[in-house]
């Protein structure tokens, strides 16, 4: 069960500070899911705060490689909208998608994180490439408002069992913060 439990969650992708959460901690490279971590699924739009933040990002100088199990067209199509990377029909949880998209960056997997939505997928398949798994709650679906919830910003570390029933209640999915090569670390 460790390998699907997150140890840190934010409140949406956004909340996760740029400068003290990826950049601090030495993180320079992220891999990112797209549906509903980036991408709404309902309207398959990037939504407005998300994309100021992967432009803050970028310009801060953090690298982006998509990694999806989506097979169609228009994740690629998607890719190059974004100009990014990508490694499709990654077959996650299977590391070494993960593996080829840090070769993609030229990034070691002491420098990179992984931002996702699914515990079987996302963090379990970096978990298997020697990650400590951190969480962020997406609000990318539909009805969202562009506007952060209480707590935006604020990390927090829930009990596994509150870990589950946010997971349970969240209309919206969650996007997650997967630390790769910092196996036991705590924040």
């Amino acid at each position: 069960m460790a390998l699907l439990t997150p140890d840190r969650y934010f409140s949406r992708i956004t909340a996760i500070d740029i400068e003290a959460d990826l950049l601090g901690r030495g993180y320079r490279a992220v891999l990112l899911d797209i549906d509903n971590t980036i991408r709404a699924r309902d309207t398959g739009q990037v939504p407005r705060d998300v994309g100021l933040w992967l432009g803050r990002a970028r310009t801060a100088g953090v690298d982006f490689c998509l990694v999806s199990n989506n097979w169609h067209s228009d994740v690629y199509q998607f890719a190059g909208e974004l100009e990014l990377p990508i490694v499709a029909k990654a077959m996650k949880p299977v590391p070494a998608s993960f593996m080829v998209a840090l070769r993609k960056l030229k990034a070691p997997r002491s420098e990179a994180v992984v931002v996702g939505d699914q515990l079987a997928t996302d963090v379990l398949g970096a978990g298997g490439a020697g990650s400590a798994p951190y969480a962020a709650a997406a609000q990318c679906g539909a009805g969202h408002s562009g506007r952060p919830q209480a707590g935006a910003g604020r990390a927090y570390a829930p009990s596994r069992r509150r870990a589950g029933r946010l997971l349970r209640s969240s209309c919206r999915g969650f996007s997650l913060i997967v630390g790769i090569g910092v196996k036991g670390a705590r924040l």
